[in-house]
């Protein structure tokens, strides 16, 4: 097993930081580890460690079956190990974001149930997703027919993870919410895949990029959602240049929760009337990410 270059000895959380208790969302923030994820592979004990010590219950994992940004979704260690670790710090790993270029679906869900994860998420849909020799870019939906194709390959990848004995849900960006022949394509989405095998995580800070408040859905489709994203927008910020680390240029503009302009009283109002367990902090770009992380979890702790 690595060891921590910088964590010192392992943090053993208290009981009321122990994952599962609590009756608001507020007591239950987890984060997305995108949002920490140069500093995981430098040294994922000390960041884990720290993340803990913020008051973290809960990560979201990314990479599994593969990803532009990460080589391994567990940085070096075997399952067991990594959950041996998040059991001492007192964490859990409900959910993962999978490739949705990925193939080899019921082994994916394999290693992930290994460290705890109940729900595969599909980041992006393949078809908004471009990878050439200039790197990632991103585009939006197309026509009715394509949006229903979509619909249809997340039904079937649905039916996948659930012999597999996991929940499968998909996670929107911004291009979700484009207009395509007169209809949202996300509505499209919604209204074409099969509620036993889709669910949803609702990624606040993009659906703002849109100009969609996000926590509406949580309301018009109780039952589907099973996370939000909870990340700022600051549509002032410049937009970043498109890039291997920025193939979306509002990537720059997803900030932490209250350094921007989206208001998540009403967010994680909806979450809990809704009975949504989950809600995963992420910066995406962050210029320093634990400080990041430290200023969206408390901001959020204190509405």
């Amino acid at each position: 097993m690595k060891a921590s270059l910088a964590a010192g000895a392992w943090l053993s959380a208290p009981a009321f930081l122990r994952a599962g208790e609590g009756k608001s969302i507020k007591d239950n923030l987890g984060i997305q580890i995108f949002t920490v994820r140069e500093l995981m592979q430098k040294d994922p004990l000390g960041t884990l460690t720290a993340l803990s010590r913020i008051g973290y219950r809960e990560i979201e994992l990314v990479a599994f079956g593969g990803s532009i940004f990460l080589k391994d979704p567990l940085y070096g260690y075997k399952a067991p190990e990594f959950r041996k670790i998040l059991d001492d710090l007192g964490m859990r790993v409900p959910s993962t974001q999978f490739s949705s270029r990925a193939e080899n679906l019921s082994e994916i869900a394999d290693a992930a149930q290994e460290v705890g994860v109940e729900y595969m998420v599909m980041g992006m849909a393949a078809d908004f997703l471009h990878v050439g020799p200039d790197g990632p870019s991103v585009s939006g939906p197309t026509s009715l027919d394509q949006v229903k194709r979509i619909a249809d390959r997340l039904n079937e990848v649905g039916r996948i993870f659930k012999s597999s004995g996991a929940i499968f849900a998909y996670h929107n960006h911004h291009m979700e919410f484009d207009k395509v022949e007169g209809q949202v394509a996300y509505d499209v989405m919604l209204a074409n895949t099969d509620p036993d095998l889709v669910k949803l995580e609702m990624d606040i800070g993009w659906s703002n990029v849109a100009g969609v408040t996000g926590w509406e859905y949580l309301d018009r489709f109780p039952e589907r959602y099973m996370a939000c994203h909870l990340k700022d927008f600051d549509g002032s910020l410049p937009k970043a240049e498109v890039s291997a680390r920025s193939p979306i240029p509002e990537m720059i503009q997803l900030v932490a929760p209250g350094k921007g302009k989206i208001d998540f009283v009403p967010v994680l109002a909806a979450m809990d009337r809704n009975g949504i367990k989950h809600g995963y902090i992420e910066i995406d770009l962050p210029d320093d990410a634990l400080a990041a992380a430290q200023a969206g979890y408390e901001y959020l702790r204190s509405l």
